[in-house]
Formats: structure tokens, sequence, C-alpha cells
């Protein structure tokens, strides 16, 4: 139609209309082709992932490479599958891609036909080459990601007929191995590394601690002030004996003194029965002699202790400071203290790595085990 009106268009008039008309017509077209940006985003993610997983084969745990290829083996129809699929939605995009280029092409044509119609003092004519100059832009926009959807299909056949072929050709030079129990054995390694991180930062808070311990105990010390009596020689007998003399003389005293104290403490009962039952008998001779009986019962020990008093040992007094050290095992305990826990806590960490890919590894095989489930059922 618009072509038709450009055969009859014979004033600047009738040309404006038709740029005014074709300027609609390019304000609808988008040139932004997601039926190709968005399988090429996808099908690149999906191509990194499984990339990602490919290389995981190459572990020296072949635990690990066994439990990869098993993920890799029940993936593999559907990766086949996705491949195709990314393929097909590209080759549809690239269609639409080329028939929008047409079409940009046809009314970009038509705009400049109409432009040339105008008078060159026409501000309409400038704006519309403009217009013109901005999709032309466009048009190769569109070209550009017409190339990229080729390129990309490329990509996704290579991918499919080389990485796969390999990845399959993996998977067959291993089938002997198939018969291990995979996941029980997963799983048994798995609590393995989890007793062992365990076990690790145990040791490394441990050697921590010690490594504090030994620190503080190196650095600071206990000081204690106590006072000490030191016997001195006796009074009596300072002009002629020895200190140790007079120490055997203070032993014979305290000796006689608690003699004398045990036999007090008898007689003083006997004078308390004395007493009981001369008072109950009437006896005032009775009663008065109970009650010195007790009397000398109490003070002889005083007695005692006050005549030998002069004669027993004299001491003096000294401040004694004692200092007490904590047991440990220098400067060179802490820094070997501190080393083991920096092995243990890197240990734990690797071991931590470990058990995540474990877990990660068992989940995956999990889900794809129920999905072959249900796609049996």
């Amino acid at each position: 139609m618009v072509l038709k009106m450009l055969l009859t268009a014979k004033t600047p008039k009738d040309s404006t209309q038709i740029i005014y008309s074709l300027v609609g017509t390019l304000t609808e077209l988008d040139p932004n082709i997601t039926e190709i940006s968005s399988p090429i985003e996808q099908s690149n993610a999906f191509i990194k992932e499984v990339t990602s997983e490919i290389e995981q084969l190459n572990t020296k745990n072949k635990l690990i490479k066994l439990g990869n290829l098993a993920l890799l083996e029940q993936k593999l129809p559907d990766l086949k599958k996705n491949i195709d699929l990314f393929i097909g939605q590209l080759t549809f995009g690239k269609i639409d891609a080329e028939n929008i280029t047409k079409d940009f092409n046809n009314v970009i044509q038509s705009l400049v036909k109409a432009t040339d119609k105008l008078s060159e003092t026409d501000p309409l004519k400038t704006d519309a080459l403009s217009i013109i100059s901005l999709n032309n832009l466009k048009l190769k926009n569109i070209n550009n990601q017409i190339t990229a959807a080729t390129n990309q299909i490329t990509l996704l056949e290579r991918f499919k007929s080389i990485t796969l072929y390999h990845l399959s050709d993996t998977i067959n030079n291993n089938k002997e191995n198939k018969e291990l129990p995979l996941i029980s054995e997963l799983r048994r390694v798995l609590q393995k590394l989890k007793k062992g991180k365990k076990y690790d930062v145990y040791i490394a808070l441990c050697a921590f601690f010690l490594a504090g311990y030994n620190y503080l105990a190196t650095t600071y010390y206990y000081v204690s002030d106590h006072v000490e009596k030191i016997p001195q020689q006796i009074s009596q007998f300072n002009d002629s004996n020895t200190f140790g003399f007079s120490a055997r003389v203070a032993d014979l005293s305290d000796s006689f003194l608690n003699i004398i104290t045990i036999f007090s403490n008898f007689a003083g009962i006997l004078a308390l029965i004395m007493v009981v039952f001369a008072a109950v008998t009437r006896n005032i001779t009775g009663v008065i002699m109970g009650v010195f009986l007790g009397m000398l019962c109490t003070f002889a020990p005083v007695i005692f202790k006050s005549v030998f008093e002069n004669e027993s040992v004299t001491y003096i007094e000294k401040t004694v400071t004692e200092y007490y050290e904590f047991y440990n095992f220098g400067l060179e305990g802490t820094i070997v203290f501190f080393v083991l826990a920096g092995v243990h806590l890197y240990m734990a960490h690797r071991k931590y790595k470990a058990v995540k890919q474990y877990k990660s590894l068992i989940s995956k095989l999990d889900n794809e085990q129920v999905d072959n489930d249900h796609r049996l059922l």
C-alpha cells in the first residue's frame, strides 16, 4: 500500500503524508529480537554449567569422579534434548529476524524515496534523513543478532557433536566401576568427613586455648607475702644452752602440759560427781572438797603454763615473699600451639569444602534417581 501511495504521489504534500505513515510503521517494528537474545543467554548458561560439571571429572578423588560420571550419564539424554531445543529456538528466531529485516529494509527504502521528493528547504526532510540514519543502525543491529544466532547454533552443534561425544566415551570407559553402591559409599565418606571436621575444629580450639594459657603463664606470675615465726634461744638459758636444747625443753614442757590437762579434765569430772553426790546426801564437807577439787583442776593447767612460760622458746617474726610461676612451656610452646591450631583449622576448612561437595553430589544423584523413577512410572 505504501508503494502504491509512492507511485501516485505528485506533490510534496503527498510525500509528507507518506513519510508520516512510514515513520509510524518504523515505530511499530522492534529491532530487539527476544527470540534470539533469550535462547543465546540461556544456552550460554547451560553450556557453562555442563562444562563446569565435566571439569569436575579431572579430580584425583576417584569416588567424586565416579559420582559425577553417574550424574552426567543420567543427564546425558536431557543434555542432547536441551541443545536441540536451543537450536530450534534460535533457528525460528533467525527466520523471524530475517523477516523483520526485510520489513525494515522495505520501509527504509520507501522512506528514502519519499524524502527525495521533498524540497531541500523543508525541515521535514532533515528530520526524515535522521530517522533513516537511525533505522539503518537498527537494521545493522538486527543483522548482528542474526549473525550471533548463526554462531550460537554452530557452537551448540559442535558442543553436542564433540564435547558430548567425549563425555559419552569417558562414561563408557568407566563402566566397570558402575557396580559400586555409589550413593551409600558417598554418604559413608561424608559422615567420615563430618567427624574429621569436628575433630579438627576441637583440636584447633584446644590448641588456641593452650596457646593463650601458655602465653599468660610465661608473662605473669603470682606473688604471696606471709609471716614466718623463727624460734630463738630460751631466755633463761641463753648464757649456756644452745638453741637445740631450748627446743627440747620447750617440747618437754608441752608434753607435761598435755598430761596435766588430761588429768585435770578427768579430775574435774570426778569433782562434779562428788559435788552432786555430796549435795544429794547433804554433806557440806563433801561439797566444799568437790568445789575445791574442781577449781584446782580448772586452774592447774593455767598455773603450769604460766610457770614454764618464761622457759619456752621465743620467736621472731619475718615477712617472706614467695613467687609462684604457673606451669608453662615457654615462648616456644606458645608458637607450637598456635601452629598446631592453624594446621587443624586449615584441615577443617578443607574438610568443610569436601563436605559441601559430597552433599551437593548426593543431592543431585538423589534428585536424578527420583526423576528417573517418575519417568519409568
